[in-house]
């Protein structure tokens, strides 16, 4: 992006209409939404986000969300918590955030209306603690969330194979126990 931003651009291009054009065959199946994964964004400034990411996320967004076809925004980027302007730029209804996002801020930074997601470690909880240890994490994030009505909890990427079915079964526990 530094020594060729032309030749990002041109790519970034081409998969912006790849993507559009498989979204949109993915919808006439039926299905109700997807999530992409731009962690790597989270990885770049602000201004280098919204050229090289934000931009290009917006016109998929535009060509294929509607209030039956939700467009789901992930990213487990380190540096997410500074970058919420240039993620809402995406024109995303719901945001997926990684272990590294503060849950909080997050809520504190997008519209209410929005869906925000995320964010026990799939490795440092699910994949390498104890249902114990799942417990008080899962229970820390809710407490921590629970003022806000558009936080839905869930975890902060994908779930390593070989994860411990008992943890994932303390997950689930542990939210049905807070919220019934």
């Amino acid at each position: 992006i530094y020594i060729e931003p032309e030749t990002v651009n041109a790519l970034l291009e081409k998969c912006t209409e790849f993507i559009v054009k498989y979204l949109t065959a993915m919808k006439q199946t039926g299905i109700n939404g997807v999530i992409m994964a731009e962690p790597l964004a989270g990885l770049l400034s602000p201004e280098l986000m919204r050229e090289f990411s934000s931009d290009y996320v917006r016109r998929i967004v535009d060509a294929v969300q509607t209030k039956h076809f939700l467009f789901i925004y992930h990213n487990c980027g380190s540096a997410i918590n500074s970058l919420t302007a240039q993620m809402q730029e995406t024109g995303c209804f719901a945001y997926h955030f990684g272990e590294s996002a503060d849950m909080p801020h997050m809520l504190e930074s997008f519209p209410r209306n929005y869906l925000i997601m995320g964010n026990i470690s799939p490795s440092k909880k699910f994949n390498n603690a104890t249902p114990n240890d799942i417990r008080i994490a899962t229970r820390g994030l809710l407490t921590s969330c629970a003022k806000y009505n558009n936080f839905v909890i869930s975890s902060g990427c994908d779930i390593p194979p070989g994860t411990d079915f008992d943890n994932i079964d303390m997950f689930f526990q542990t939210v049905k126990d807070f919220y019934y």
